[in-house]
């Protein structure tokens, strides 16, 4: 039990590695390695230690079960306490990435609360995957900010050390020029307007020099108007021509820094469309995949279908063989009901005649069991009889033995008397009072003679 748990466990933890957000190296250091289960000894290999064990110290199934439910405990306590410090790693990177602003505190102890069981693990398994998404979309987004940033900073210094060139630029330019401008003032020692002239052509080729096309075809009107004779005096006309430079180098980096932006944001959508490219490529890629497979199949589903329309055809031909042979045997059938048909008339009057002939041994039957029934009961009638009759002998034995009894009494009274009165009657005509008979059991012997 504790072999598949684990074995769910790191197969939810493959899983969760395809997604980049998740340290695959992180999470297989804090997941305890998985013990494999012993073995289970053959039947019929020798296990004579096993035998000495159970001898020495016998345990019972209960103790056992216990024993393997604590194993089973401690491992899925060692596999909550791993998932509970990778989801406390998560937290810490996902507040290093906020800056600190996660509320609350994540608590990497595990709670006590009885036995764990799969169903505490697979949930701590599904809060780590969607942790670990999380971190990862934070991370995706802290660095397309952190991209966007540098690209910001690198414009920006770009941009400066471009500017910081072309002050520099201009600076040493302006130095030539003042230089020049000085020779030519020192040779110079004319009126007012040649100097004046002379300025504005060094103050132009100046401007040429530094890169500004400030011809007198494309002169601003400021700068057209300086040129007429006697119109302002020269500091003046110098001091519109510095500020017209300025305006225009100003519109120019403008325009440069607005270029940039739009340069930057043009690469930040062309990432994003190489991006989407490369997974629509790779949709492309799994799609032509997919098209070669069902075309595969397709092939396939075709070979089968002609193999099928042989099979088919092969089939037709059986079935019109098998619907001949069958109309065959069709005939054969009505040929042999016919004469099964015969056969049952035939068997018909058969068994007409046996059943009359039943009818007429089930009458004799019927007859025999009346007589049979009147033997039974002239039967119980003798032995009836015969009890009655057995009962009265037995009546008639006890009275002939009473009446024996006391003839044998009245005998040897009588010779009692006959032996103490010599002298008396030696003939009586009736004795009944010599006997002493008792006269209603002489008519109950008369009455069973007759009977």
């Amino acid at each position: 039990m504790a072999s598949g748990i684990s074995k769910r466990f790191i197969s939810a933890n493959m899983a969760d590695d395809d997604t980049p957000g998740e340290d695959p190296k992180e999470c297989s250091a804090e997941i305890p390695p998985e013990t494999p289960p012993p073995s289970p000894p053959r039947d019929d290999a020798p296990r004579p230690e096993l035998e000495e064990d159970s001898e020495a110290d016998p345990q019972s199934p209960s103790e056992l079960l216990l024993e393997g439910s604590m194993r089973i405990n401690g491992l899925c306590s060692e596999i909550l306490s791993s998932i509970l410090s990778t989801r406390g790693c998560f937290w810490r990177i996902s507040s290093r990435i906020d800056g600190g602003e996660s509320e609350g505190s994540f608590n990497a102890e595990p709670s006590e609360q009885g036995e764990i069981n799969l169903e505490v693990l697979l949930s701590g398994a599904s809060q780590l995957r969607e942790q670990g998404l999380e971190v990862e979309a934070k991370f995706s987004r802290y660095e397309e900010k952190t991209r966007k940033e540098k690209r910001d900073l690198e414009d920006r210094i770009l941009g400066l050390t471009e500017e910081n060139a072309d002050i520099s630029r201009l600076l040493r330019i302006a130095l030539v020029e003042k230089e020049a401008a000085e020779k030519s003032l020192n040779r110079l020692k004319g009126s007012g307007e040649q100097r004046r002239t002379a300025i504005l052509q060094i103050a132009e080729w100046g401007l040429q020099k530094a890169g500004f096309g400030f011809l007198r075809e494309g002169q601003p009107r400021s700068l057209q108007m300086s040129t007429r004779p006697a119109a302002m005096p020269a500091w003046r006309q110098m001091s519109v021509n510095a500020s017209a430079v300025e305006k225009i180098v100003k519109n120019l980096r403008h325009e440069v820094t607005e270029l940039r932006c739009s340069l930057g944001e043009q690469r930040s959508e062309n990432e994003h469309l190489q991006s989407l490219t490369d997974k629509q490529v790779k949709e492309l890629a799994d799609r032509d995949l997919h098209i070669k497979i069902l075309e595969e199949r397709e092939n396939m589903l075709a070979r089968n279908v002609e193999e099928l329309s042989l099979e088919l055809k092969g089939s037709e031909d059986e079935l019109a063989r098998w619907r001949e042979a069958c109309k065959l045997e069709v005939e054969y059938g009505n040929i042999a009901i016919r004469e099964c048909q015969s056969e049952i008339a035939v068997l018909k009057e058969d068994f007409e005649r046996t059943k009359a002939a039943l009818d007429a041994s089930n009458n004799r039957l019927k007859l025999k069991e009346k007589l049979a029934e009147a033997a039974i009961a002239a039967h119980a009638a003798a032995e009836t009889s015969l009890r009655l009759a057995d009962s009265r002998s037995v009546g008639l034995r006890e009275v002939i033995e009473e009446l024996t009894r006391q003839l044998e009494e009245e005998a040897e009274r009588n010779r009692r008397a006959q032996s103490s009165v010599r002298r008396r009657v030696r003939h009586i005509c009736w004795p009944w009072r010599a006997l002493r008979v008792n006269p209603s059991v002489a008519a109950f012997i008369v009455r069973g003679n007759a009977v």
